[in-house]
């Protein structure tokens, strides 16, 4: 498993760096030391909530996005974009979608489990 300080401080290094900011500017942004950024962003410092929020604030995102682990092709990221990016009206039908997803994977589940079951008794 991999140390939430990682993921934190990777997701935090890789979206400053997409907007290109130095370690600096983000410290300025927000009103944090470059040196403790700096070790939050190799996971060797801990980052409490309200440091969290500013950090998100100064880097534009929400802050559960600094929680996400994010695979080597930025899929999360790219989804939340277009997400963002879309109208009201699509992010509610995204959304609604979303929702639906457990249950139909549970139908599905439900469904193997029964061919599987059947076959046996054949």
């Amino acid at each position: 498993m991999t140390n939430i300080l990682k993921i934190v401080g990777g997701n935090i290094r890789r979206l400053r760096k997409s907007k290109r900011l130095t370690l600096e500017k983000l410290a300025e942004r927000s009103e944090s030391n470059p040196k403790y950024l700096g070790g939050v962003e190799r996971g060797e410092e801990n980052i409490g909530m309200k440091k969290l929020e500013q950090v998100a604030g100064a880097l534009k995102v929400d802050p559960y996005e600094l929680l996400l682990p994010s695979g080597a092709d930025e899929k999360p990221d790219e989804l939340i974009a277009l997400i963002k990016a879309a109208d009201p009206g699509t992010q509610s039908l995204i959304l609604d979608f979303v929702k639906r997803i457990p249950g139909w994977k549970e139908s599905v589940l439900a469904l193997k489990r029964k061919r599987t079951s059947s076959r046996r008794y054949r």
